[in-house]
């Protein structure tokens, strides 16, 4: 049942696609200077979400058993209609979008929206293979995931690939 809610979450991308792709084009191909200025804004967006990682307060996790029962039990539509919901309505994912798929995109190869797409359906392919193996493991692992340890190189291993990002965006023309 919890790959239910990873579908959810992964088709919720849908929506966050098609608005990407359809409002982005149109500025894209009005302004030359807006593709630049979506490349600037994904790079302080990108530090942004470093530093609210940095700042973050370590939280402890306690994954039971019996919370673990709870999704086990529930039928897999109401699951999945929780994580798109959660997805769609998610204001961070619109913002992740515009500032990170764009960053992917040839002025020299297909429309604009057609690239947009593509790399929509790649994104949500590969988050509901990343959100089922964590949904799987995670039960796998649950006492690993209680420890403040590993939360903590978690959080220092998102800053970095934050950073490395933000590094990219800047240095490739």
């Amino acid at each position: 049942m919890e790959l239910s809610f990873s579908a959810g979450l992964a088709s919720g991308i849908i929506i966050h696609t098609i608005v990407i792709a359809t409002a982005l084009s149109v500025l894209v191909q009005q302004s030359p200077y807006v593709f630049n200025g979506i490349k600037i804004f994904g790079a302080i967006y990108l530090l942004y979400l470093a530093y609210l990682t940095y700042n973050e307060e370590t939280t402890t996790v306690n994954i039971s058993n019996q919370a673990i029962g709870l999704y086990i039990n529930e039928k897999w539509f109401p699951l999945y209609k929780k994580g798109f919901i959660m997805n769609v309505l998610n204001p961070k994912v619109t913002l992740f979008f515009i500032a990170f798929l764009p960053q992917f995109v040839s002025k020299d190869g297909f429309l604009f929206s057609v690239q947009i797409i593509i790399l929509g359906i790649l994104f949500m392919i590969q988050t509901f293979l990343v959100f089922s193996i964590i949904a799987i493991v995670s039960g796998k692992l649950r006492q690993f995931l209680n420890s403040n340890i590993f939360w903590k190189k978690v959080k220092w291993i998102k800053i970095t690939i934050l950073i490395l990002l933000t590094g990219l965006l800047v240095l490739i023309p």
